[in-house]
């Protein structure tokens, strides 16, 4: 296959001889019989090993930075992508040429990309980075190959009408089962042996059917979290109309029957915040409906089921900075 990606390392190293002028970098994976380059430029350094096939390109690249560093990225013809973050101390960025951030990558997460061809500058953080990845030609799903593989119809339909933006998938978590089969692949490569497009090609396909599973995966379970953090949601908030202030955040482990902090890590991913502050919101908007509704600070106490005037005075205060004749005077004053 062409090569169609040129990762200009020259722009932030020198090239060097081999490995031995390197003082901390070694390569691993190794990628059997790949073309290697080896870089450096005071403490910085670098690996580059790349390995063509007629349908796949693949390359590791291994970096040691002092600092974030960030590597110029042409990109020559329309193919799809897929880039693995095996290391890295932060999130890698992949921009265009206009500085615009076209994703973040995680250390052990994947991502699928369709680049048409332009300049492009990848962010790598300080620290010891390892980024795998390799890139193909969209024929490999035509027709019926194509529907198991719905997180890549955009990028494909993409590619195939040659449009000029670029389309990423959702990213996906780099787990052992995938570590296993990149390292496989980087020590079954032989060069200029017929069986190795087969064997290349096999091992491609199972990445791309566990990329599928592992997207499939986190959906299913996002879908989950997201229900069971809306369901706390309304939950908490049913109890908030009903007990006022009394009202204690374990009662939605009975009411879901899970433990909760699960409850708990699960509405703070999607609504970032934990319950007990969700418990403070809704207590607040209630109160201040009360109130809005011309029922007085002491009558809106005993509602909320708060022992006297004062303690409600208290928290009003403290979660919104007025108290309760604050907070009339101010309904009173607005146009």
């Amino acid at each position: 296959m062409k090569r169609s990606v040129i990762i200009k390392l020259q722009q932030i190293l020198d090239k060097v001889v081999n490995i031995n002028c390197l003082e901390q970098l070694m390569p691993n994976p190794i990628l059997r019989d790949s073309q290697t380059s080896y870089w450096k430029r005071g403490v910085d350094e670098a690996i580059l090993q790349e390995f063509d096939t007629l349908e796949v390109f693949l390359s590791c690249l291994d970096t040691l930075f002092c600092e974030e560093r960030t590597i110029p990225i042409k990109v020559k013809l329309y193919d799809i992508h897929v880039l693995y973050t095996l290391e890295a101390s932060a999130a890698i960025r992949l921009y265009d040429a206009q500085g615009h951030l076209i994703s973040q990558q995680s250390c052990g997460r994947g991502m699928y990309y369709y680049l048409p061809p332009g300049h492009y500058s990848l962010t790598i953080p300080a620290g010891k980075s390892q980024l795998f990845g390799y890139y193909f030609q969209s024929k490999t799903f035509r027709k019926k190959n194509k529907k198991p593989y719905v997180f890549l119809h955009d990028l494909l339909r993409s590619r195939r009408a040659q449009v000029e933006e670029v389309v990423v998938s959702k990213d996906f978590k780099v787990g052992k089962r995938t570590r296993m089969y990149i390292r496989a692949l980087c020590r079954g490569l032989k060069k200029r042996k017929l069986k190795n497009e087969s064997f290349v090609f096999g091992i491609i396909h199972d990445l791309i059917d566990l990329s599928a599973e592992k997207i499939s995966e986190e959906e299913t379970k996002m879908s989950y979290d997201l229900k069971i953090a809306i369901q706390a949601r309304k939950l908490l908030a049913m109890h908030i109309e009903e007990k006022g202030q009394e009202t204690q955040i374990n009662l939605l482990a009975d009411d879901l029957k899970l433990d909760l902090d699960t409850v708990n890590r699960y509405h703070k991913q999607h609504f970032g915040k934990c319950l007990r502050e969700l418990r403070t919101d809704l207590l607040l908007t209630r109160a201040k409906r009360l109130l809005d509704s011309g029922m007085g600070a002491t009558k809106t106490a005993y509602e909320l089921n708060y022992n006297s005037r004062d303690a409600f005075g208290r928290f009003l205060k403290k979660h919104s900075n007025q108290t309760p004749s604050e907070y009339l005077q101010s309904l009173d004053s607005a146009p």
